[in-house]
C-alpha cells in the first residue's frame, strides 16, 4: 500500500521506490466542477494511489472544498499557489517528488470512470515499450473506426492502443522511468 511520507527534494527527480501511482489534480476557480471531480477521483483510487492536490489562485470556496479533502487516506500532498501557476509548476512538482512507478494527472473537470487505472496499468505491466497511455475522453459515437483503426497497435498480449503523438492532458498514465529519462517539462 502507498503511504504518506515526507516529500523528496524538488531539485532532482525522485527515484522510483514503490509500485504506486502518483496522481496530480490541479484545481482553480471552478468549485462546481471540483465538487464533482475530486470526490470521484478519490473514490476510484485504490490503495496503490497517492493523490497530489495543487490549488491555483485564491478562490475561497474552491480552496476550502479542496482543503476539506486533505485528510482523505488517498491524499498524499497539498500545495496552494496564491497565483495561477497554470500547469507547468504543478506538473513538475509532482514529477520531481513522486516516487511511484507511474505518474498521472486528472483535471478538475474530469469524471473518471470506475476502474479507470486498471487497463493502462495492466498494459504497462504487459508491454514494457509503452510510455504514456491516455484515456479516451469522448463519447462512443465520436470514435470513427475507419479513421482510427489504422492507428491502433495490437500487442502480443492482446492490448489495443491507438498510437498518436498527442494524448489528452487528463487521465493519462505515464511510466515514472520516462520522467527520469527525459527530465522535467520545460
Amino acid at each position: 500500500a502507498c503511504t504518506r511520507t515526507s516529500l523528496a527534494s524538488f531539485l532532482q527527480v525522485a527515484e522510483v521506490t514503490d509500485h504506486c501511482t502518483d496522481i496530480l489534480m490541479i484545481t482553480h476557480a471552478r468549485e462546481h466542477y471540483t465538487r464533482l471531480s475530486l470526490p470521484r477521483l478519490l473514490e476510484t483510487c485504490d490503495e496503490q494511489c497517492r493523490v497530489w492536490l495543487w490549488h491555483n489562485g485564491d478562490d475561497r470556496s474552491t480552496l476550502d472544498f479542496v482543503r476539506s479533502h486533505c485528510n482523505h487516506p488517498r491524499v498524499f500532498a497539498f500545495h496552494h499557489s496564491p497565483e495561477n501557476a497554470k500547469l507547468l509548476a504543478p506538473t513538475n512538482w509532482t514529477h520531481a517528488n513522486a516516487c511511484g512507478r507511474f505518474v498521472s494527472k486528472v483535471d478538475d473537470d474530469c469524471l473518471v470512470p470506475d476502474g479507470w487505472l486498471r487497463a493502462p496499468r495492466k498494459a504497462h505491466e504487459d508491454e514494457p515499450r509503452l510510455g504514456a497511455i491516455g484515456c479516451w475522453h469522448f463519447f462512443p459515437e465520436d470514435y470513427l473506426a475507419e479513421a482510427a483503426e489504422r492507428k491502433v497497435c495490437v500487442f502480443p498480449s492482446g492490448h489495443r492502443v491507438m498510437r498518436h503523438p498527442w494524448i489528452g492532458g487528463s487521465g493519462f498514465l505515464l511510466k515514472r522511468e520516462c520522467v527520469q529519462r527525459v527530465g522535467m517539462l520545460r
